[in-house]
């Protein structure tokens, strides 16, 4: 039995900006996308053969940044941020 396991993650996305703007605004699908990098970390460890803990840590680095298709998309009422950094812990135990 495996008893602990390690993952590190990193998700990079590239920018562009090859569509011009129709009277000032972007079309659906054509705004311009800025690039950014985060990077997550999650861990399991084996308990017992019935019990198991998680440990996940996404956007380490508390990148500041916007998702892709809210870039994409062009539209300010889906225009967020993405997460900053999250702490995941759990335990499952089966019975």
């Amino acid at each position: 039995m495996k008893k602990w396991s390690l993952t590190t993650q990193m998700i990079a996305t590239s920018g562009r900006n090859r569509f011009e703007p129709v009277n000032g605004l972007y079309s659906y699908g054509t705004g311009p996308i800025r690039s950014f990098t985060t990077f997550n970390f999650s861990s399991k460890y084996q308990i017992n053969t019935q019990s198991l803990i998680r440990l996940g840590i996404e956007n380490i680095f508390d990148k500041d940044y916007y998702t892709v298709i809210s870039q994409w998309q062009s539209n300010n009422m889906n225009y967020v941020k993405g997460n900053g950094t999250r702490l995941n812990l759990s335990l499952s135990h089966s019975f």
